[in-house]
């Protein structure tokens, strides 16, 4: 008998989970099972629900969380790692409706007031959070700055697209809730137009390089390193090697295109030149303190160029400058 129960652990476990009424159904005793527990060849996760310690594997914790609560879902940084964003960590974590939450060893129990359609989805067997509904629910674990990462991350990929984002985010939203305010700002930042377009911007900055007295700048400028419309960049100071941007774009766009800029600035960079970028808040809101940036980094740039005044020693043995 012993031999014939341990073949049924072994033929109805899913990732070394196996629940007692699986076994039961399988052909095998109460008293078998309890001897079993007993001597630690199963581990209690919750009620009915054991691991098989030596057959453990990733999967493990979560297959026995949605065991024991069949209408949960793996949810938060465990289904972020399902979905391969970008976090960190190995945390078990499912989400229930509420009223149905119960403990289960090992694994962290969520709340959620419904399952929306499209909320769920399958990975590898498991029922997981949506990306969108996913990207929500780590809002509130996240840092600010961590989830605006994954989040942009993810929109690039259109895993999800903005759309169902801003659909799923709008139908689950609710005062109170936690995380609900810090996805609001992300999603207005990351999903709104920008106040100017590219030529506007460029505009304003010319202003603003002419109002504060930085003569010197060329607009469009075509670097003799550069080929093509590609090359030719907002602004440049040829004294000094300078090049400035007005980067204008909208979020995704500058994401998709940080290699390119990256390649851009060290072609500059390799041919002596430096690069400086600034967005429309820069400009905008603090114009002042932007353009005296760009005016102590020209200064220095003068100064480094400009050859050190030889000393010259006098027939009367004193040297002059």
């Amino acid at each position: 008998m012993a031999h014939t129960v341990d073949q049924l652990i072994l033929n109805t476990m899913q990732s070394g989970v196996v629940t007692r009424q699986g076994l039961l159904a399988a052909g095998a005793s109460p008293s078998a099972i309890d001897r079993r527990l007993r001597r630690g060849l199963l581990e209690p996760m919750s009620t009915g629900v054991y691991i098989v310690p030596t057959q453990v594997d990733s999967h493990t914790r979560l297959v026995g969380a949605l065991a024991a609560l069949p209408e949960a879902a793996v949810s938060r940084s465990a289904a972020g790692r399902l979905h391969r964003f970008a976090v960190a960590g190995n945390a078990a974590q499912v989400t229930v409706a509420r009223g149905q939450r119960l403990p289960i060893k090992g694994v962290s129990v969520h709340e959620t007031r419904r399952w929306l359609d499209g909320d769920i989805v399958v990975i590898d067997g498991l029922r997981v959070t949506s990306p969108a509904r996913t990207l929500i629910d780590l809002a509130s674990e996240l840092s600010a700055a961590r989830l605006r990462h994954i989040t942009e991350s993810q929109l690039v990929k259109s895993t999800p697209n903005d759309t169902l984002l801003l659909a799923t985010f709008s139908a689950h939203r609710r005062r109170g809730l936690r995380g609900t305010a810090k996805m609001a700002a992300l999603l207005a930042e990351l999903l709104d137009d920008q106040p100017y377009p590219e030529s506007v911007l460029e505009a304003m900055v010319w202003r603003a390089l002419s109002d504060h007295g930085l003569s010197g700048f060329v607009r469009q400028f075509r670097p003799s390193w550069y080929d093509g419309r590609a090359g030719i960049v907002d602004f440049a100071h040829p004294e000094t090697r300078l090049i400035l941007e007005a980067d204008g774009r909208r979020w995704h766009t500058v994401t998709q295109a940080r290699v390119d800029d990256r390649r851009r600035d060290r072609r500059a960079v390799a041919a002596g030149w430096a690069v400086v970028r600034v967005g429309w808040t820069e400009v905008d809101v603090r114009p002042c303190a932007t353009m005296q940036e760009i005016a102590d980094v020209v200064a220095g740039r003068l100064a480094a160029a400009r050859p050190a005044t030889p000393l010259v020693v006098s027939g009367s043995g004193k040297r002059h400058q």
